[in-house]
């Protein structure tokens, strides 16, 4: 993470919220890993911002896939959706209504909503 890395490079005094504005799991490319193991992936990324203290929040980039920046949560023509999705709907506040409760387990979360 940039931002939170220059500030601990300067040594910087103050403290610094850090959000991070665009996250996602690549989907599409084939030589890629597949979108499940993409997802697990992103969910370790979301359980250590979660553990920053800085880091009071993170935001999904995109919920429509493009060919041009495939990050998204639903395949181009919104008929499917990336297993991506259902870990933002475990970590989001519906399955999580408190900041202390567990996070989700990626085996778990990490599957289209309609499973």
């Amino acid at each position: 993470m940039i931002a939170a890395d220059a500030l601990d490079a300067r040594g910087c005094p103050l403290e610094h919220e850090v959000w991070v504005t665009e996250t996602g799991a690549r989907n599409l490319i084939t030589k890629d890993p597949p979108p499940l193991d993409r997802c697990r992936g992103m969910h370790s990324r979301l359980r250590r911002w979660y553990s920053d203290p800085r880091i009071t929040v993170a935001f999904q980039y995109t919920a429509r896939e493009d060919n041009g920046f495939p990050f998204g949560l639903f395949t181009p023509g919104l008929d499917a959706a990336y297993p991506a999705l259902g870990l933002w709907q475990a970590w989001g506040a519906r399955a999580r209504p408190a900041p202390t409760d567990p996070v989700p387990i990626a085996e778990t979360a990490c599957r289209p909503p309609s499973e």
